[in-house]
């Protein structure tokens, strides 16, 4: 037989991914990090952007995305996928961060999604 589990979506918004900034959200349920994703909202310019995640402020091992400049726009969206490799344990009520670097310019929103599987 095999298990039962669910996949619950989390999310968080950034008014700059081209700023030093944190999106946080609280996780709803206990389980594993299955997956990330960005979404630009507008083209970034001047260099790529980074971002990675946190859990409780506490940086999570093997999450940092490039968001490359080249072809930016909005919609563009860039992904990890952590059912890939160990991923990290997540209890409900923990602070789940989504990091940018801040490393481009203009401004440009970004749109945060994280699934955790119980």
């Amino acid at each position: 037989m095999s298990a039962l589990w669910s996949l619950v979506n989390v999310s968080a918004g950034l008014a700059d991914i081209s700023t030093a900034s944190t999106a946080r959200v609280a996780s709803p349920v206990s389980g594993k990090l299955y997956t990330a994703v960005s979404c630009l909202q507008g083209a970034i310019t001047g260099s790529d952007c980074t971002w990675s995640m946190t859990i409780n402020g506490v940086a999570v091992p093997g999450s940092t995305v490039t968001v490359a400049v080249a072809d930016s726009a909005a919609g563009t969206v860039d992904l990890i996928d952590f059912h890939q490799m160990d991923p990290p344990i997540v209890n409900k009520g923990d602070t789940i961060g989504f990091v940018s670097a801040g490393e481009s310019s203009t401004t440009a929103a970004v749109q945060f999604s994280a699934v955790v599987r119980t």
